[in-house]
């Protein structure tokens, strides 16, 4: 609690100031700076739930508080290794905007892995059907949690995978959308699609402690970190169910 209420001072803010916003921020803050296991996340939410409890009985903070508290959904801090610098996936993106089929294709794929923070076995499994182009939404089916997830298609990730569509995608009756460039066309391996990210990353120099599309998972979390976002926004954003 004395690093909470140490933050909060920081803030130039008195307990009865503080708003389910600023407890968000913290965990947003701290948590991550620290690099907390979700273990310590989930001890730190159940303190905090019994002291603003207290709080509130003593009219130290506003009344319903501590309700407010609740588990943030997070990505694995202290299981997914450290991704490439956002400077770095940019320059991956830059580089796998040619005229190539191939890099037609892979910079449609690499868009999702950077802009949505999919896995690389929900990009494969990804069908024609997924993409509403009238309603400008994607559907991804989660690997782990069985579910599907909707999100609006951004348009520099729609422009992408229209192009290779268009130009590259292969007539066949295959209904994912990425497919092997050669005949017998077909789903691509999941050997295959961590060896192009790998193979792209390490040609640009990139230095990182880990290379693949996981990495780049771990990018678009920390760049959206940076950007302000919560630990549970990120967290719903990759599609975790919870921190525990």
């Amino acid at each position: 609690m004395r690093l909470l209420l140490a933050w909060i001072a920081k803030q130039n803010r008195t307990l009865l100031q503080v708003t389910p916003q600023d407890i968000s921020r913290y965990f947003s803050t701290v948590a991550a700076e620290r690099r907390w296991k979700r273990t310590t996340i989930s001890g730190a939410v159940n303190a905090f739930r019994n002291f603003f409890r207290f709080a509130e009985s003593m009219h130290w903070c506003v009344k319903g508080l501590a309700a407010t508290i609740d588990a943030p959904r997070i990505y694995h801090l202290e299981r997914v290794p450290r991704g490439p610098a956002w400077s770095d996936v940019q320059r991956l993106m830059v580089a796998s905007r040619g005229d190539s089929a191939t890099d037609i294709r892979d910079h449609a794929i690499l868009a999702l892995l950077v802009v949505y923070g999919f896995r690389s076995g929900e990009v494969r499994l990804l069908h024609l059907e997924d993409i509403d182009w009238e309603k400008e939404t994607i559907n991804v089916r989660r690997s782990k949690q069985r579910k599907s997830q909707r999100y609006p298609l951004v348009q520099e990730v729609g422009e992408a995978i229209l192009r290779y569509l268009r130009e590259v995608r292969p007539q066949c009756r295959e209904r994912e959308v990425f497919l092997t460039l050669k005949h017998p066309y077909g789903r691509l391996s999941d050997g295959g699609f961590g060896t192009m990210v790998q193979k792209r990353m390490r040609k640009l120099g990139v230095v990182t402690p880990c290379y693949g599309p996981h990495a780049l998972r771990h990018a678009c979390a920390t760049h959206l970190l940076a950007k302000g976002f919560s630990l549970k926004e990120i967290g719903d954003h990759l599609g975790h169910v919870s921190s525990g």
